[in-house]
C-alpha cells in the first residue's frame, strides 16, 4: 500500500513539474530564448526522463533494467532543477572562467608527470607492476594523495621513484588550487556587481532581446545623439524593454555599468555588461578588421 501511495505521489509531482514547464514556455515572450536557457533545458530533461520511463515501462518487455537506470537519474535531475535558486553559483562559474586560461597548461603538465612516472615505475618494478596501465593507475592514485594501498613499491629504486612522485605531486597540485582560489577570492569581492548584472541579464534573456535589438533601442532612446545614455535615458530604455525592476535596482545597475564614472553609459559598456559573449565577438571582429587594414 505504501509503495502504491509513493508511486501516485511521484506521478502527481512529475505531472505538476511538466505542466509548470509548459505554462512557463507558453507565457515566455521568446520561445527561442526560453529553450536556450540552461535551467530550462535541465527542466525539460527531467520531464523527458519521466516520459521515457512511462513509455519504456508500458511498451517494452523486460525493461526493468532500463527503467531502473532512468529512475536513478531522476533525483539527480530534480536536484539540478534547484540550481536556479542558488544565485551565487554564477560566482563559482565566473571564478572557473577566470582561471580557465591557465588550467589547460597545468593539466597537460600534470598528464606529462603522470605518464613519465608511470613509465619509470613500470621499468623499476616489472614484477610488481606488470603493465603500463596499472602503473598509470598507481601513479594517479598516488598523485591525488588517495593511496588505496592495492599496489606498493617493493624495491629500493621503486620506493625512491614513488617518494619523488609524492613530493613533486604535493608541490605541483598546490599551483592550480592556488590559481582557482585566487580567482574565486577576486570574483567574490565583486559578487554584488556580478549578481546584479546576472539578474538583469536573465530579465533580458527571458524577454528575448538580442544585441541588435538593444543597439536599435539604444539609438532611439539617445535623443541627443551623444552616443551615451544618462540615467534618465537608461531608465527610459528599461521601460521600453518592459523590464520591471525597482528604482534602487536601476540605480545600482547604472552605477555598475558606468565603469569610468562619467555619469553616462556608452553602447560598449552596455553590451559588455549584459551580453559579454557578443562583446567579445565584437572585439575580435574589430581587431580582425584593424589587422586587415
Amino acid at each position: 500500500v505504501i509503495k502504491q501511495v509513493l508511486q501516485v505521489l511521484q506521478l502527481i509531482f512529475e505531472v505538476t513539474f511538466a505542466l509548470e514547464l509548459l505554462v512557463r514556455c507558453v507565457c515566455s515572450p521568446s520561445s527561442r530564448a526560453f529553450w536556450l536557457a540552461w535551467f530550462n533545458i535541465i527542466d525539460m530533461t527531467s520531464v523527458l526522463n519521466f516520459l521515457l520511463r512511462l513509455v519504456v515501462e508500458h511498451v517494452f518487455e523486460d525493461s526493468q533494467q532500463v527503467v531502473l537506470g532512468l529512475l536513478v537519474l531522476a533525483p539527480v535531475l530534480r536536484l539540478l532543477r534547484l540550481l536556479r535558486r542558488f544565485e551565487k553559483l554564477h560566482i563559482l562559474i565566473s571564478a572557473l572562467q577566470a582561471s580557465a586560461e591557465a588550467l589547460p597548461v597545468l593539466l597537460f603538465t600534470l598528464l606529462l608527470i603522470a605518464l613519465t612516472f608511470a613509465g619509470l615505475i613500470h621499468l623499476a618494478e616489472p614484477d610488481n607492476v606488470d603493465s603500463l596501465p596499472q602503473a598509470l593507475w598507481f601513479t594517479i592514485v598516488t598523485m591525488s594523495t588517495v593511496g588505496f594501498g592495492d599496489i606498493v613499491p617493493s624495491s629500493v629504486l621503486g620506493k625512491f621513484i614513488v617518494s619523488a612522485l609524492i613530493m613533486i605531486s604535493a608541490l605541483y597540485l598546490a599551483i592550480p588550487i592556488g590559481i582557482v582560489g585566487t580567482a574565486f577570492a577576486r570574483v567574490w569581492e565583486e559578487r554584488d556587481r556580478l549578481l546584479l548584472l546576472q539578474r538583469m541579464r536573465e530579465c533580458m534573456n527571458r524577454a528575448g532581446y538580442t544585441p541588435d535589438d538593444v543597439e536599435l533601442m539604444f539609438r532611439v532612446v539617445d535623443v541627443n545623439c551623444s552616443g551615451d545614455l544618462d540615467f534618465d535615458e537608461f531608465s527610459r530604455m528599461l521601460e521600453l524593454m518592459e523590464i520591471q525592476v525597482s528604482k534602487k535596482w536601476v540605480i545600482e545597475v547604472f552605477e555598475t555599468l558606468d565603469d569610468d564614472g562619467t555619469g553616462s553609459i556608452d553602447f560598449n559598456e552596455f553590451i559588455r555588461g549584459f551580453f559579454p559573449k557578443s562583446y567579445s565577438s565584437m572585439r575580435r571582429d574589430t581587431k580582425t578588421v584593424q589587422g586587415q587594414s
